[in-house]
């Protein structure tokens, strides 16, 4: 079955006959409403000259990114973030200028439009190291133009992940596949990503051996892109430290696929190796709240400034 308009189920056959994707409304449509989109009526509907079209490839000019003097090997994951946020009734008309000053020097992020949001955008990052998204999303973070955004509360945006094939081989992306979709594991991922969105990231009992299909698009681990598979389970969070909360989660969870067998795919495997000294002191957002909401039994990291997130939006971390 694949969902077209948002909420109906179609059979696979019927889907291949009528419909196609459409990038601008998010979801499967008729070829008669497909031809709709690509009609000059949906440039007037966002002609905000800071956030380029639905369908711009934003590699046209952002680059594969790292920090200054970071040390790169052939299996270097590069992750590529899509946040979602709406406009709050506070924001003005240069609200998007502002957004995107925070990631022009260097060109870090562009904005886009998206069909399936209200009255907003995504922010979508280049291709780039934990380090460098640990450094170049700090502007947005500081500045005051998020307090017009708003992600955590509402329905409609997300926070969407994408992980470079490059760092992965076919068996990591098998047991990441399973982990993700593993119904013993389902409460501890909804707690991580804050929602479980099964209108925009489905779940399905998966087998290693999977990794070699091409998955649906709305599913959790979405496997059809050809360059990166997309983790689409997270709600969208404006918080600083929610967010990067869910960035160390996507790392750890890539290094720990690499090196866990295919029989320890629990996520009380998962907490253990987060346990290890080398492991958590890596990602010490994460495993602070880990921590905090007591799945590890150590103390917070004291280089968190765990305040910051009763400052932000009071959006969850």
């Amino acid at each position: 079955m694949r969902t077209a308009y948002d909420d109906m189920n179609i059979c696979q056959v019927c889907i291949e006959d009528n419909y196609t994707f459409s990038e601008y409304r998010d979801t499967y449509v008729t070829y008669d409403d497909a031809d709709d989109d690509n009609n000059e009526e949906y440039d007037d509907d966002y002609d905000d000259e800071n956030v380029y079209r639905y369908d711009y490839n934003v590699m046209d000019i952002l680059d594969h990114t790292s920090a200054p003097n970071e040390r790169i090997l052939p299996d270097t994951a590069y992750y590529g973030v899509e946040l979602e946020v709406e406009k709050r009734n506070t924001a003005t008309s240069d609200t998007t200028y502002y957004v995107d000053e925070c990631f022009s020097e260097p060109r870090f992020a562009v904005l886009k439009s998206d069909g399936s949001l209200s009255n907003g955008f995504e922010i979508v990052s280049a291709p780039a190291t934990l380090q460098a998204h640990r450094l170049y999303w700090e502007k947005f973070f500081k500045s005051d133009v998020i307090k017009q955004l708003k992600g955590w509360n509402t329905d409609t945006a997300g926070l969407h992940i994408h992980i470079s094939r490059t760092a992965l081989r076919q068996l990591d992306i098998g047991k990441i596949l399973v982990f993700i979709n593993d119904t013993k594991n389902e409460s501890f991922i909804n707690h991580i990503a804050g929602r479980n969105a099964e209108s925009w990231a489905k779940k399905s009992p998966k087998k290693i051996m999977d990794c070699v299909q091409s998955s649906e698009k709305y599913s959790a681990v979405n496997t059809s892109h050809y360059h990166t598979i997309e983790l689409r389970i997270f709600k969208s969070n404006l918080a600083r430290l929610g967010f990067h909360r869910v960035l160390e989660f996507v790392d750890a969870l890539v290094h720990f696929a690499k090196q866990t067998s295919i029989s320890k795919l629990q996520y009380t495997d998962f907490l253990e190796y987060m346990e290890q000294p080398n492991v958590r002191s890596q990602y010490p957002i994460f495993y602070g709240w880990l921590t905090r909401k007591s799945y590890c039994v150590g103390k917070p990291s004291r280089k968190v400034d765990w305040s910051d997130e009763q400052n932000n939006l009071k959006e969850i971390a």
